[in-house]
């Protein structure tokens, strides 16, 4: 009875140690992504020339234009980090590879609203409005 007893508290207190490394490892692991995605989409930190794309498209322009007037307290997250780990989820690395292509080369506005498309495809409304708030607050610090 000792024995089985014993058993339970072990494979309990491994099931605790293992989801917290989980966790940790999965925060350790969006960190690097969020940087990395950082520094691809902002080479030499030109968060300018982003801004500058999305003033010269007004699609993208009607997209964020609702974001000040998103009710931040029902959206799923509201972080960088966040956005990244929900996209991470719904989007294979194949997925995510080709928008960063399509992302780092230069975007016609037809590039960019079929990427929106693709987008809006994958995500729920309350996602969209999420990665609407994180851009906006982005783009405006």
């Amino acid at each position: 009875m000792k024995f089985l007893r014993n058993l339970i508290i072990t494979a309990a207190i491994l099931a605790v140690v293992g989801y917290g490394i989980y966790h940790i490892a999965a925060g350790v692991i969006a960190d690097k992504v969020v940087d990395q995605v950082e520094q691809e989409l902002y080479p030499g930190g030109d968060v300018e020339a982003v801004k500058q794309s999305i003033d010269n498209n007004p699609e993208l322009q009607e997209f964020l234009a609702d974001a000040p007037q998103i009710d931040r307290s029902q959206l799923p997250f509201t972080t960088k980090e966040g956005a990244v780990k929900n996209l991470i989820k719904k989007f294979s690395v194949g997925e995510i590879q080709e928008l960063s292509e399509t992302v780092n080369g230069d975007m016609t506005q037809e590039e960019q609203m079929a990427l929106l498309e693709n987008i809006e495809k994958k995500l729920s409304p309350e996602e969209l409005n999420a990665i609407k708030v994180v851009m906006y607050e982005e783009l405006n610090k």
